[in-house]
């Protein structure tokens, strides 16, 4: 049982390495009601496109108060007080959801083994 407790810890923590090393690329989430996209680094460009609350842009430069990110097929500026970056702009995280899964049912495998032990032992 302790052998299939620290196997699974390992687990846990390599699946967990691998997550976080495998992004590679960041984003821009916007955070601001709305946010500009500009052709060029100046407010008086033309626009691209307006953003809104909660868009993810793939990020491709980042300046001193502007992110450089790519819109459609083109790329184009966003002022840094609209958005964050963020590594991983997934909602679901997939890879944490099937970790926690295979621990809990690990752990319940454990107990389970351990009851019945238990229970012929004592009989």
């Amino acid at each position: 049982m302790r052998t299939f407790a620290i196997a699974a810890v390992c687990l846990s923590v390599l699946c967990l390495y691998g997550t976080s090393s495998a992004e590679k690329n960041q984003y821009v989430e916007i955070k601001a009601g709305f946010a500009n996209v500009y052709e060029e680094l100046d407010p008086t460009s033309p626009i691209i496109e307006q953003a809104k609350k909660g868009d993810i842009y793939e990020l491709v430069f980042t300046g001193t108060s502007w992110y450089r990110v790519k819109v459609k097929d083109k790329q184009g500026w966003i002022e840094k007080r609209a958005g964050v970056l963020v590594d991983n702009p997934n909602r679901f995280p997939v890879t944490s959801v099937l970790l926690l899964i295979i621990l809990i049912g690990g752990t319940a495998g454990a107990v389970f083994y351990y009851i019945n032990k238990s229970k012929l032992s004592n009989a």
